[in-house]
């Protein structure tokens, strides 16, 4: 199933605390719901996403690689440095990838770095 994986930022959260989540509406549709739900405070904007053509599985890759920056357990918060954020993201959807419209970052990607992060993430629950 076509969609987006999106990286959300609201003004009032903490410094490097985004949002990654899954949409098959437009990103831009989908900011709009999250600042016009009631229980959230702040406005959302799109920092990135990328379209790929099986958002459940993208996400699930996606949560996992950041399992160890999520904030609380049932919810897609992350507080991480955008650079890195940026990478997991990349290494996650990259065999899902349709489209990438993550922001460029200062940072050099290293596949074989962020495949060892997420090795280390997944022995641990074997």
């Amino acid at each position: 199933m076509f969609g987006a994986i999106y990286i959300a930022r609201n003004s009032i959260d903490e410094d490097e605390v985004y949002k990654v989540g899954k949409t098959q509406r437009t990103v831009d549709e989908r900011m709009k719901e999250l600042t016009s739900e009631t229980s959230n405070l702040g406005k959302y904007e799109a920092v990135g996403s990328v379209v790929v053509n099986d958002i459940d599985q993208s996400e699930k890759e996606c949560h996992l690689r950041l399992k160890k920056y999520r904030i609380q357990p049932n919810r897609e918060f992350f507080k991480i440095p955008l650079s890195i954020l940026v990478d997991v993201i990349r290494a996650a959807t990259e065999s899902y990838l349709v489209k990438d419209e993550l922001p460029e970052t200062t940072r050099t990607s290293n596949k074989v770095q962020m495949d060892d992060i997420f090795k280390e993430e997944q022995s641990k629950y074997k």
